[in-house]
């Protein structure tokens, strides 16, 4: 009660402020007087997004053990998430598989997406938004060919889906703020992508890539390191191993003499194909995204 007083009282002091200063005061009380008739909707329309978006996420919480979702999170039912999954504040999530302790950045997006494990994506990543037609159609536009869309449409059935390339992101990636991942990329394990890249094509392990396209800027170690993480695999080891091993991690050279890489690289049955270690025998010179091709 006290909150509409006070707004009530703010705008009347917006209209006497408008009508000493302009010259049409009857525009002016129809504009006030709407926006006082519009105030309870939008007061009942705010309480309940926050009610429902609670819910969601209580419901999120309870459907995926073990997976953190914050304030104004979304998660679709084909999502899978493996334990210890942070999900930051309003992002959304679309048929995706996301694999253990690897993190989403608040206000990002991932659609038809497989992600590895401890990965950390900044805010305002964008991965796997879909693909328009642009060769066989007249019009990109959604509006002649799609419903419902979120503008005016002009059919009564959907005659068009846009594509969706599967995306598939390794372990130990981290992508930085409002980064674009393009449909159909495959980014290897270890990868860093620079903020605000674009990345349109395969990257190799351990590079770290940036620019619009993103291109290779270098490798994050020498060829026979990046050989070895790869194949001791450390994000396969279960939890216990890894505390006993947290000290090894600021030294990569000590942590690959803690591993056995003859069985670390090994895949525990019915492991998904986004969190086995990639393939090592890729070409790290010679790779498209150096020429750009």
């Amino acid at each position: 009660m006290k909150v509409t007083v006070v707004s009530l009282g703010i705008t009347g002091c917006a209209l006497l402020y408008d009508l000493t200063r302009y010259c049409h005061p009857t525009a002016l009380v129809r504009r006030r007087v709407l926006q006082i008739t519009s105030m309870p909707r939008g007061l009942l329309e705010s309480v309940w997004h926050v009610v429902m978006s609670g819910t969601r996420r209580c419901y999120l919480q309870k459907r995926f053990e073990g997976t953190v979702f914050q304030w104004g999170t979304f998660a679709d039912e084909d999502s899978r998430f493996e334990k210890g999954v942070v999900i930051r504040f309003n992002a959304r999530i679309f048929r995706c598989e996301i694999g253990r302790y690897t993190y989403i950045g608040h206000d990002s997006i991932f659609q038809y997406s497989v992600v590895g494990r401890f990965c950390s994506v900044a805010p305002y990543v964008l991965c796997g938004l879909g693909r328009h037609p642009v060769e066989s159609r007249a019009a990109t536009s959604p509006t002649f060919y799609r419903k419902p869309v979120p503008c005016l449409t002009l059919v009564d059935n959907t005659r068009f889906r846009e594509d969706h390339a599967p995306i598939h992101i390794g372990n130990d990636v981290w992508i930085g703020a409002r980064a674009i991942i393009m449909d159909g990329v495959t980014i290897a394990d270890g990868v860093v992508v620079a903020a605000g890249a674009v990345v349109t094509r395969d990257v190799p392990p351990y590079a770290i890539v940036g620019g619009v396209p993103a291109k290779i800027i270098r490798y994050r170690f020498a060829r026979e390191t990046i050989d070895r993480l790869l194949a001791m695999a450390w994000w396969d080891r279960d939890i216990e191993w890894l505390k006993q091993h947290v000290d090894c991690f600021p030294d990569v050279k000590r942590l690959i003499s803690c591993g056995d890489p003859q069985s670390a690289g090994a895949v525990t049955p019915g492991q998904s194909a986004a969190h086995r270690p990639h393939t090592r025998d890729r070409m790290y010179t010679d790779h498209p995204i150096h020429r750009g091709s």
